[in-house]
């Protein structure tokens, strides 16, 4: 039977090493582990992940597999499998473990996130794709004539705008979830101030400080915080719909460009 104390130290060494950057050493101390407790799923799952940052995808894959086989319904072993997948380049391997997983645990937030990263290798594609017909297919149809210069710039040029906006969707989507979330924390907070009685004292924190202060004052810098966290909210909702909407309008414009150069 195996030493669970070894184990646990060989883990944590592994962990140590992976948080330093030392890949193939925490592989060689999930190795040590494994091979005293071989039915430890979460040593597969941490080896596999190590092997991913290492760039070795396919034996993350494997070890991936391997949690899976112990432990089906680990959501952290369909993740670290569906990534490794993805680090191959096999998107429609990962979009099906992904979709499977979500099929068990349908807010999974690691898998969710991997389908807007599949979404966006698709969309990736795509657009090279477009790119190219535009560029290079339509020259060879065209012999001699070819597609002018000036269209396979605008091509290009459209491609990357549509591509920053993209990103710059994502990230403002991001930071509006993150405030809302915020948001909401802040008005449960406020709720729970105003349940107590006037006289209460309370404590706001202060950077790693925590001061005295009394319902009333905690309760207006609470409706500080909201009011604050409103206006923000609205502004990125606003920019987010901007974004959407430049996405779209150029993407359509990028496909009547795709689809003029080569008809």
């Amino acid at each position: 039977m195996a030493d669970d104390a070894e184990v646990d130290a060989l883990k944590a060494a592994g962990n140590d090493a992976f948080k330093k950057g030392d890949f193939s050493g925490a592989v060689s101390n999930y190795d040590k582990a494994i091979l005293l407790a071989p039915k430890n799923h979460l040593l597969y799952s941490n080896r596999s992940l190590a092997k991913h940052s290492a760039g070795d995808f396919v034996a993350a894959e494997a070890d991936a597999r391997k949690c899976l086989e112990l432990a089906p319904d680990f959501m952290k072993g369909v993740y670290r499998l569906a990534n490794a997948q993805l680090g191959q380049n096999n998107v429609d391997a990962a979009e099906d473990t992904v979709r499977k997983g979500l099929a068990r645990d349908g807010e999974n937030p690691e898998l969710k996130k991997l389908v807007r990263v599949i979404k966006g290798r698709r969309d990736k594609a795509k657009r090279k794709a477009a790119v190219q017909a535009a560029t290079g297919a339509a020259d060879t149809e065209r012999g001699a004539q070819g597609v002018d210069e000036a269209t396979k710039r605008e091509a290009q040029q459209l491609a990357e705008r549509v591509q920053q906006h993209e990103r710059e969707l994502r990230e403002t989507q991001a930071r509006l979830g993150a405030l809302r979330r915020e948001t909401a924390r802040t008005q449960i907070t406020k709720n729970e101030i105003d349940a107590l009685e006037e006289k209460t004292e309370v404590y706001r924190s202060v950077g790693k400080m925590f001061l005295l202060s009394d319902k009333k004052g905690v309760g207006e810098l609470l409706d500080g915080q909201m009011k604050r966290g409103e206006e923000r909210t609205a502004q990125l909702t606003a920019r987010a719909q901007f974004l959407d909407r430049r996405v779209r309008e150029q993407t359509a414009e990028f496909q009547q460009l795709v689809k003029q150069a080569t008809a």
